[in-house]
């Protein structure tokens, strides 16, 4: 009612540093009005600063591997979450569109309703767990929601059955598939991690060769 709300997310890092000892590299890509620093590296005492591309990347090369994890981790996440709420905003105002066609294009959204019955009825479990209860898997659009069609969100063929930790993986673009189901995997997401998941433990597609590649969005039917 009285102004505007901003959701943020905080991530304490282990690595830390003082804008102060990199002042040299910092001050010439400060915004000049709404500064979050001085010249002189101290802060600001403002509630939200605009900065630069150049100047967040430059925090985050400074910081290392965690920064570049968090960043990886929720920036396309977030960008396509805003841009599917607009969408689905469009279609609960659109006048083209049945009532009942609507209540079903929101719950595909969530991997819900017509959509999750179709897929069930291709996919019978997680390509990479091998778990096969229902109940377990989440039901994951392989071209996202926020970039299909009307049809596309329905239609069962554009989906995958997955583990939730390896829908997770596949929603941020860390995994993906071959046309003929082998595994993809960036070369941005940790070892560790794939290791702890037991991502290698199974054999995937005909061949389960392993490709590492850039950062990517999944835009294509297996």
């Amino acid at each position: 009612q009285d102004g505007w709300c901003v959701d943020v997310e905080y991530h304490e890092l282990a690595n830390r540093i003082r804008p102060k000892q990199h002042m040299d590299r910092i001050r010439p890509l400060l915004p000049e009005r709404y500064s979050p620093l001085q010249a002189n590296g101290n802060g600001n005492q403002v509630y939200l600063c605009s900065i630069s591309k150049e100047l967040g990347e430059l925090l985050a090369g400074l910081i290392g591997q965690e920064a570049q994890q968090v960043v990886a981790g929720i920036g396309a996440a977030d960008h396509d979450e805003f841009n599917a709420t607009i969408i689905e905003q469009e279609i609960l105002a659109s006048s083209d569109i049945s009532e009942t066609e609507k209540h079903q294009l929101v719950k595909s959204r969530r991997g819900q309703g017509l959509f999750r019955t179709r897929l069930e009825a291709i996919e019978l479990g997680c390509r990479l767990t091998g778990v096969t209860q229902k109940n377990h898997l989440v039901a994951s659009h392989m071209k996202p929601w926020s970039v299909s069609n009307n049809f596309e969100r329905l239609d069962g063929a554009n989906g995958l059955l997955l583990a939730p930790h390896v829908d997770h993986l596949f929603d941020k673009g860390y995994i993906s598939f071959t046309d003929n189901g082998d595994l993809i995997i960036s070369n941005s997401l940790d070892i560790e991690v794939i290791r702890a998941w037991g991502l290698l433990r199974r054999n995937v597609g005909r061949s389960a060769r392993l490709q590492f590649i850039a950062p990517f969005r999944v835009l294509f039917r297996l």
